[in-house]
């Protein structure tokens, strides 16, 4: 097997059954199937159901005495081994009668029937963990199917997947939050009860007591949130315990009763201002805790909405002629600049009357595009209306170019419509094109926001979404960007710009005010618009230079344009939404980014673009890349201020124009130049079922 590839499998093709006995024994898993009648070949690691990430061909001595020693290194040492990541266990198999190949899932019958008839709880079935180096192997039964399975983790998270309470009741006060969870005994005392920042940077004690009864332990836990420095908005429920000589933190779901209360009678607690705080379980039902700024889809009249909408959809749903819809939209459903508007616009004024009745875009009313949206009367639905909720849940499809959770109330309580949500298909437009971040943990099949169809622009993108994400390739379906098709260069030498546009970076991003001022990325650009140089050649050839920032930075623009001292005869900075990026792109004359894949977007137009990458080194360890950026790049690579200034002069004194060893790079990197990316994307939509 390719160690850079994925394997996507059939999973209703995985129907054998390996049962084995297995154990563990001086840091090594033993698993013997000199009982089975099956041959394997080999032993597989599965990222989810279908995907295969490592193989390794069994010894001929395992085969000899169907006998198989594992440690888990090679796995380790791959390039998909990821912590807190859990995988199933398979064998490859060859019969006696047959060359085929077929994978049989791995399990332990007898001794994990045995430990159940020992417990009525649902933990599942673990065995002593793995120490390699700073990773825990946690080998383990899985609950709902037996299938064994292994889970990559820290000692201080072992028992996160594995060992659990549920959360019976939460209680919000004035600055205040308790609640209660029951939990089976653990095997040692609990420890502590704290609460932990998502980074795991910040961890706050709380007040708690404990009491038994039946094998079981409850928690009671309370904590002043007014103590606390909230600067990240999610947080965990720990308690603490130790398992095999660990210190190991459990994180307790949120129970079936409370979660359908919380859906039906959303409550929150008030911290002043308009800050809210509130519990929520999670796509996994842990229960994290959420703070941040009262929005007005927390009123109570929008849950009588939602109630309203559940109603109708279930008693008329199949009756309005609104069922089977297309709901499209884009980043908060407050934006009409991407891939999603391009779309509809396409459907809006291409397709006939009843090919685009049924064809929906999402748009928050307040939002600073309402105003071009509208335009398209019916066919555009308000955010959080009765008619949005509605059609969420009757729509055939959802086409974005952002996750499911961007389509309702973001960072939101828990809620009847959301869960019906995450339920329905969605084809993905892409924000762009993937190569330069690695995002297949949120966008993969396995990843926090998974998606059905993904379209992808050449064939070595869509190569990555294969290999990388666990998509089989007849849903990845090459197309284009949608917002190409009106990607017409309008640069003028009268009005002449420079867009500077970096993405994100996740160890800055909630870190507070204070910290993103003294970061690299906020020093980086605040110098580089007050470069003497550079600015007084901007100012000899009358060119300006446009800062745009990201929308996960939005939260930031008041103090970084106060402290950057920005030179307004020519340098500008603009925040998310205050100008419509895709007229800036068009009307730019050439583009500074760091990893954004918005230099697809210039090289559509064969626009010069340079790569300002001087966190290189730290963006690789965070975030990562699917190619070499050091050898790849259809631009010029820049890691200091001096070199970055320079290759502005450069382009300045030759006109912006594009040079011919990038350039030249253009047929690789689209498989349509033709304007036609929308009516392919229709037609491609058109033939699901």
């Amino acid at each position: 097997m390719d160690a850079n590839r994925k394997i996507a499998v059939d999973k209703s093709s995985i129907t054998n059954v390996i049962d084995a006995e297995i154990s563990v024994a001086d840091h090594t898993v033993l698993i013997d199937f000199s009982a089975s009648a099956d041959t394997p070949r080999a032993l597989l690691v599965f990222e989810g159901k279908e995907t295969i990430v490592w193989e390794r061909t069994l010894t001929e001595i395992e085969i000899r005495e169907r006998k198989i020693k594992e440690d888990f290194r090679g796995f380790l040492d791959s390039r998909w081994a990821q912590a807190e990541y859990s995988y199933r266990i398979a064998l490859r198999c060859k019969t006696e009668e047959s060359s085929d190949d077929y994978i049989a899932i791995l399990k332990n019958t007898k001794k994990y029937d045995g430990r159940k008839l020992k417990s009525d709880d649902k933990r599942h079935l673990i065995y002593e963990p793995i120490s390699v180096g700073d990773v825990v192997v946690v080998p383990y039964h899985m609950d709902k199917d037996a299938q064994f399975a292994v889970r990559l983790s820290t000692p201080e998270l072992m028992m996160v997947k594995f060992f659990t309470g549920e959360v019976q009741k939460v209680k919000y006060g004035p600055g205040s939050f308790s609640f209660e969870t029951e939990m089976p005994k653990p095997e040692h005392p609990v420890t502590g009860v704290f609460l932990a920042s998502r980074r795991g940077n910040q961890r706050y004690p709380m007040v708690y007591s404990i009491s038994e009864s039946g094998g079981r332990v409850s928690v009671k836990a309370s904590a002043d949130l007014k103590e606390i420095d909230l600067v990240d908005p999610f947080w965990s429920i720990c308690i603490e315990t130790t398992m095999y000589d660990h210190p190991v933190w459990i994180q307790p779901v949120v129970s079936n009763q409370l979660e359908k209360r919380m859906k039906l009678f959303p409550s929150h607690g008030k911290l002043g201002g308009d800050l809210i705080y509130f519990a929520r379980p999670l796509k996994t039902k842990v229960c994290q805790l959420v703070i941040r700024k009262r929005e007005f889809y927390d009123a109570y009249n929008v849950r009588i909405k939602e109630l309203l909408a559940m109603f109708t959809a279930k008693a008329f749903g199949s009756m309005l002629p609104s069922k089977g819809c297309w709901l499209i939209f884009e980043k908060f459903c407050a934006s009409a600049q991407d891939n999603g508007y391009a779309f509809f616009q396409f459907c809006m004024e291409n397709l006939n009357e009843k090919e685009k009745k049924h064809i929906y875009y999402v748009m928050d009313k307040h939002s600073v595009a309402y105003g071009e949206v509208r335009k398209y009367g019916k066919n555009v639905v308000d955010f959080m209306s009765f008619r949005h909720m509605l059609y969420c849940l009757l729509a055939k499809i959802y086409v974005a170019s952002e996750a499911k959770s961007h389509l309702y109330a973001w960072r939101g309580k828990p809620s009847m419509v959301y869960s019906k949500i995450r339920n329905k298909p969605i084809f993905f437009l892409q924000h762009g094109v993937l190569a330069l971040k690695r995002v297949d943990n949120i966008f993969g099949k396995t990843g926090t926001d998974p998606m059905d169809y993904f379209l992808t622009s050449s064939t070595q993108e869509q190569d990555i979404v294969v290999d990388n994400y666990g998509y089989q390739r007849k849903n990845v379906p090459i197309l284009g960007l949608a917002r190409w098709d009106k990607l017409i260069d309008t640069s003028t030498d009268e009005d002449k710009t420079i867009l500077i546009m970096p993405t994100w970076r996740k160890w800055i991003q909630d870190s507070g005010e204070e910290a993103f001022l003294h970061s690299e990325y906020f020093q980086r650009y605040a110098g580089l618009l007050r470069n003497e140089k550079l600015l007084q050649a901007l100012r000899d050839q009358g060119v300006r230079l446009l800062l745009y920032m990201h929308p996960k930075m939005k939260q930031y623009m008041g103090e970084a344009s106060s402290n950057m001292q920005i030179n307004e005869d020519c340098c500008e900075l603009v925040s998310f939404g205050e100008k419509p990026l895709n007229e800036l792109i068009r009307s730019s004359k050439m583009l500074i980014t760091d990893y954004s894949s918005v230099c697809w977007d210039f090289f559509y137009q064969n626009k010069p673009i340079i790569f300002y990458q001087f966190d290189y080194d730290l963006y690789m360890e965070n975030h990562g890349s699917y190619i070499d950026m050091t050898k790849e790049l259809f631009g010029d690579r820049c890691m200091e201020e001096d070199e970055l200034v320079n290759d502005i002069l450069e382009y300045l004194s030759n006109g912006f124009q594009n040079k011919p060893q990038f350039a030249n790079m253009r047929q690789e990197q689209f498989a349509y130049l033709d304007h036609d990316n929308c009516r392919r994307t229709y037609e491609f939509i058109k033939k699901i079922k």
